[in-house]
């Protein structure tokens, strides 16, 4: 008999998606702290880091959504299967809008000016 305490993943199904990055500006290439039009042209950048980590994050809980099925997990097949007529959910509640990501974005704007891209 074993005494040591073993711990068993269980893939999670009841959270939404989160991406986390960081962007320094000064190391993207097309970007001229001097360029009179670099505010847009740091917005471009970052909104597309943005779309790059919100589709990894989607792959991702794809991916784990499909162990998890194998795995056994009842909602697992809910959430796969879309959204089915409600009540069809062993939860009372589940995660609406399941593909939407939580972005944290972290730049770095040294040598920069100070810019609000939200």
């Amino acid at each position: 008999k074993e005494t040591a305490f073993r711990l068993t993943p269980i893939p999670l199904t009841q959270v939404r998606s989160f991406a986390l990055g960081a962007v320094n500006l000064t190391e993207v290439p097309q970007l001229d702290p001097d360029d009179p039009k670099v505010e847009a042209k740091v917005s471009k950048v970052l909104e597309e880091k943005v779309r790059l980590l919100i589709h990894d994050a989607r792959e991702q809980r794809q991916e784990l959504l499909e162990a998890a099925k194998a795995e056994g997990n009842v909602l697992a097949k809910y959430y796969m299967d879309g959204h089915p007529a409600k009540g069809r959910s062993p939860l009372h509640n589940v995660v609406q809008k399941q593909d939407e990501v939580l972005v944290r974005l972290k730049v770095d704007h040294t040598g920069f000016s100070a810019m609000n891209n939200q």
